[in-house]
């Protein structure tokens, strides 16, 4: 039976995993799939790793569909209000996104009925669908063509670096580098506190070192006097045994 806790290290490397498998993720047999993911995390069963994986892909896509029609949710271009929201809301979005952001159409497709007016959101305007055809458009397209007409508060136009932003999401490697840069700050963490640890130690060595030094002088000088005093006895024993003879001589 599998640990049911996951830890930090565990859901970066099931992030990975999926990363890095991503085809068979979303094309191939789920089930072999989180069977592979469980042999690579070990403490996991194949069950634990599908609900991870639908939890963490749920939180990505509420949030990705809430951020969508603003433009956010990309990680050069967000407020650090945005970014502060989602390390409380959704921790992984940034790493998630990163793999999911151009594979993915996050926002269903709006499928028009005949008669039906639907509200354009994103320019504010209404849009009619004929008797006799639907219309059904994809939400990334929406957001490249907002992206690229839309205005700034100060009334200037859209940046179209925001645009190739969207249409092209750092590569799957940029989170690998990510997570090597953090093991090797851990590492370095981990190592620094190793050293200060030892140096402690080697202090506390020579301190104990120190003391008993001092201890053994201590006795050495205790034993000195004990023979001094000791020879002073012998030496008085002598002249007491010295007068005892001349007596009786």
């Amino acid at each position: 039976m599998g640990n049911k806790r996951w830890s930090e290290g565990e859901k970066y490397t099931l992030i990975e995993i999926i990363g890095g498998n991503f085809r068979e993720y979303t094309t191939g047999v789920n089930t072999k799939f989180y069977a592979s993911a469980s042999t690579s995390l070990k403490t996991k069963t194949a069950t634990q790793v599908k609900s991870k994986c639908i939890e963490l892909e749920s939180a990505y896509k509420d949030y990705k569909a809430k951020l969508s029609r603003s433009g956010f949710g990309v990680k050069e271009s967000d407020p650090s209000s945005i970014k502060e929201l989602l390390a409380k809301k959704c921790k992984y979005f940034y790493q998630m996104d990163e793999i999911f952001g151009a594979q993915h159409n996050i926002v269903p497709p709006v499928i028009m009925e005949p008669g039906r007016t639907e509200f354009n959101l994103q320019g504010g305007t209404e849009r009619s669908a004929s008797s006799s055809s639907s219309v059904s458009y994809k939400a990334g397209t929406q957001e490249l063509k907002a992206a690229s007409t839309s205005k700034d508060a100060d009334g200037t136009p859209g940046s179209t670096s925001k645009v190739e932003s969207l249409r092209s999401p750092p590569p799957v490697a940029r989170m690998l580098d990510r997570l090597r840069e953090d093991r090797e700050r851990e590492s370095a963490k981990r190592h620094k506190a190793d050293m200060e640890y030892r140096e402690r130690e080697l202090a506390l060595k020579q301190e104990h070192f120190a003391l008993y030094k001092e201890e053994l002088s201590l006795k050495e000088k205790k034993m000195d006097q004990q023979f001094k005093l000791l020879s002073q006895q012998i030496a008085l024993q002598h002249k007491q045994l010295e007068l005892e003879l001349a007596k009786h001589s």
